[in-house]
């Protein structure tokens, strides 16, 4: 049965209407269906969402598009209590999680970016916007599907609590229960139910800007058989009638031939009925409609390229209408969709998570470079405090702050005369030339107890990680599997292993302590090598010993802190992106030879298994010794540089089961202290698993 445009108005009309299941929000005379099959101009009635919809165009499109494209960018994280001490509550950031899952792949046919974008257009036309929650077979929300919000009814108990929603798909109605659907609502102060449209407020603007629109395109379309009225004379004959009537129509009729001027004979009089958009100064009007849609949205014009070159003439200006626009439009709409999730679908899985947007802030940068400069003229920072916060690495003299209207540095940084005492000491140790194999073991054993201690206790926590993450890539494996789906997933890693950035940051995080203790074993090997004795002297560096090789404790945090940031977004993500790779070529020819789940899955346990099976399995193993080699070595070599040494001198050990034929060549190679060696690399390790080490100053024979 065909159903007509009038009978679903009248559908639409009962169903507002009744309430056999409770009171409906609307009132018909509030709630009506448009119908654009008229072309003359009709303003946009006052709760028509249809209507609202078809707004969309033009200055609303500009500005609500704007929002919609800053706010779905932002990811948002998922944290969850972890106890609460004093009256202070603790949070640790969670990356497995179902509700990440959800978010990563919210439905078969769309994205999360492309719900979120709509999310927040339907907020910024309508002020509603839904999501209909499927659940699994857990209960849980399995699924997220954004609903057409000009198509959704609430209806309500007691104008507080909803009943229920009703959704028109068709001809026919589905009814959701509340905790079926996420409501996500503008504030609105005539209704605790239902978020108020920014249109409401704008409507006079919005049919002002589409009715110039609309004249415009009517003039264009239309040209002279509308706007003007030629009057010929009663004589005049058949043939001159059509030809002029003829040569009007060709000449003047359409866009690309407007504003022709004709010249004519006779007594010919031409009236123009229609004023030109000049006269009427539409430009004017249009300017003054868009000023008024966008303040209305919170967004500035040079957001959509207006006025950019007036904004960039100062930066000062240009930073602060984006952080106007991020701060007073963009994150008060990513606190609602936070609070509203927080609220209404965490709890389902556990009432101690909570969900934060990613901070957008914009940076003064100008700000910024002002404090970092009175910070260091009143000797609150050092230098090298300033260039490990801006990712550089530290200066030989930067240790110690500077003070006084010259800037003169306090004392403490490691002074000539130390740096000739230590000098001596190595002249003394060139001397000694005939006990170098001596000096070399000896060295080269407390070195090896350093790092064979460290090198365990992160072997243990490289297994639990590549342990959980095999558990997570099997648990992926069998879900894509049970879909009856992994044949048509062209890349099935991307679906199976875990996101690399949330892998790389989690395994900074096991790495973070392993990475400190590393530096300790290089600045107090650096320590030891100034003793003549070089004996051991202990486990943790004393501000003294810091001083000795040119740190503070607030300097050596700082250095630690920038060591383990570089670490994260280069060997964090290179080590998983590793075990990607591997995967993904597995997972490939697994799909091409047809291996069943169970085979795929035994060939996965092989592939961890070097990360995971034994005391020391291989891959974990070579992780953590080439790691912690490099960072003992590199911290060692920046202390002989701060120590005003000239030179370094490689060491490779006989005794070392892992010495090879190219370390092996290299042992006894003297180069300048920020010189590369003839190997290409400032120290060792060479290679992975290489265990070889430097000295400072020059060790050769010569």
């Amino acid at each position: 049965m065909n159903i007509t445009f009038k009978d679903r108005v009248k559908l639409a009309g009962a169903i507002i209407r009744k309430g056999i299941d409770g009171i409906p929000f609307f009132n018909s005379s509030s709630f009506s269906i448009s119908d654009s099959s008229s072309k003359d101009f009709k303003r946009t009635e006052k709760g028509d969402k249809q209507a609202y919809i078809n707004n969309f165009t033009s200055w609303v499109y500009s500005a609500v598009s704007c929002i919609a494209r800053h706010t779905a960018k932002v990811d948002i994280k998922l944290y969850k209590q972890t106890s609460e001490k004093k009256g202070k509550e603790s949070w640790e950031e969670i990356f497995e999680h179902p509700f990440l899952d959800l978010l990563k792949n919210p439905n078969p046919w769309m994205d999360m970016y492309y719900i979120k974008y709509l999310t927040e257009v339907y907020l910024g036309i309508l002020g509603n916007a839904y999501w209909y929650l499927p659940k699994n077979k857990l209960g849980q929300p399995g699924q997220i599907i954004p609903l057409l919000a000009q198509k959704v009814i609430p209806y309500t108990k007691n104008q507080i609590e909803i009943d229920h929603y009703e959704y028109i798909v068709g001809n026919n109605i589905v009814k959701f229960s509340p905790d079926e659907v996420l409501h996500f609502k503008e504030p609105n102060p005539n209704s605790l139910i239902m978020g108020l449209s920014p249109l409401d407020a704008l409507l006079l603007s919005v049919d002002t800007n589409r009715a110039m629109m609309e004249y415009s395109m009517s003039l264009f379309e239309q040209g002279a058989f509308f706007g003007t009225i030629v009057k010929v004379p009663k004589d005049i004959s058949e043939q001159d009638y059509i030809r002029l009537k003829q040569e009007i129509k060709e000449q003047f009729t359409g866009v690309g031939k407007a504003g022709r001027t004709k010249i004519i004979h006779g007594d010919i009089q031409v009236d123009s009925l229609v004023k030109t958009m000049a006269e009427l100064d539409f430009e004017a009007g249009r300017r003054l409609t868009k000023k008024d849609i966008l303040e209305g949205y919170g967004v500035p014009e040079f957001k959509l390229g207006e006025g950019a070159s007036t904004a960039s003439t100062s930066r000062a200006n240009a930073y602060e209408l984006d952080r106007m626009f991020i701060e007073e439009t963009i994150q008060p709409r990513l606190i609602r969709r936070d609070s509203v999730l927080n609220k209404f679908l965490l709890p389902v899985w556990d009432d101690k998570l909570v969900c934060e947007s990613e901070n957008i802030s914009a940076t003064d940068k100008e700000f910024l470079l002002q404090q970092e400069t009175a910070r260091i003229q009143t000797g609150y920072w050092s230098i090298n405090e300033v260039r490990a916060l801006n990712g550089e690495p530290p200066a030989p003299w930067g240790y110690r702050p500077w003070v006084g209207l010259n800037m003169v540095q306090m004392a403490g940084f490691v002074s000539e005369e130390a740096k000739k005492e230590n000098q001596g000491i190595h002249k003394k140790k060139r001397q000694m030339r005939e006990n170098w194999q001596q000096v070399k073991e000896q060295k080269w054993k407390s070195w090896v107890r350093k790092e064979e201690n460290t090198e365990k206790k992160y072997i243990a926590d490289l297994k639990k990680f590549f342990s959980e993450q095999e558990k997570i890539v099997l648990s992926n494996l069998r879900r894509i599997f049970d879909t009856g789906k992994s044949k048509e997933i062209k890349e099935l890693v991307d679906f199976v292993f875990p996101n690399l950035d949330q892998q790389a940051e989690k395994l900074s995080q096991i790495s973070k302590g392993h990475i400190r203790e590393a530096i300790v074993n290089g600045v107090m090997t650096a320590v030891e090598f100034q003793e003549e004795n070089n004996k051991n002297i202990k486990e943790e560096p004393s501000p003294d010993d810091l001083a000795r090789v040119g740190f503070t404790p607030a300097s050596f945090d700082a250095y630690v802190n920038q060591i383990i940031k570089v670490w994260k977004d280069l060997y964090g993500f290179t080590i998983n992106q590793t075990i990607q790779d591997e995967l993904r070529e597995l997972l490939n020819q697994a799909i091409t030879g047809g291996w069943s789940i169970s085979q795929t899955q035994s060939e996965i346990e092989l592939l961890y298994s070097g990360y995971t099976s034994g005391i020391s399995p291989e891959k974990s193993l070579r992780i953590a010794r080439t790691e912690i080699s490099r960072i003992m070595n590199d911290s060692e070599h920046m202390c002989y540089k701060n120590l005003g040494y000239k030179e370094k001198t490689w060491a490779s050990e006989e005794a070392d089961e892992a010495l090879c034929e190219d370390c092996e060549a290299m042992d006894e190679e003297v180069v300048g202290i920020d010189e590369l060696f003839s190997c290409g690399v400032s120290a060792p390790p060479l290679h992975p698993n290489c265990r070889c080490n430097i000295l400072a100053g020059d060790w050769s024979e010569e």
